[in-house]
């Protein structure tokens, strides 16, 4: 069983350089506030945290920074693919 360590939340401010850094790009933004919300609330640690979002919305970014971070803890992705070449509607 894993021990609860409290850590401290990230500033959006911090989280916005430190995507910059991993993507090389100085004049990276957040892509809309629900992309910086969803952020913050996954590297807040208060509660498990479940994020729909459009097509290039940046939810790549969501999963690919909090590990890149220092004490980020551990990170799981699950994807959902709705796409099934080949099934028919009859199986």
């Amino acid at each position: 069983m894993g021990i609860y360590r409290p850590r401290k939340p990230w500033p959006s401010h911090d989280l916005l350089l430190a995507a910059r850094k991993l993507y090389c790009n100085p004049a990276l933004t957040w892509k809309s506030p629900e992309q910086e919300e969803a952020m913050t609330m996954i590297m807040s640690w208060t509660e498990q945290v479940v994020v729909v979002l459009p097509t290039g919305a940046g939810k790549s970014l969501l999963f690919m920074l909090p590990p890149t971070l220092t004490d980020a803890g551990i990170t799981v992705l699950v994807v959902l693919s709705l796409r099934f070449a080949g099934i028919s509607s009859d199986v």
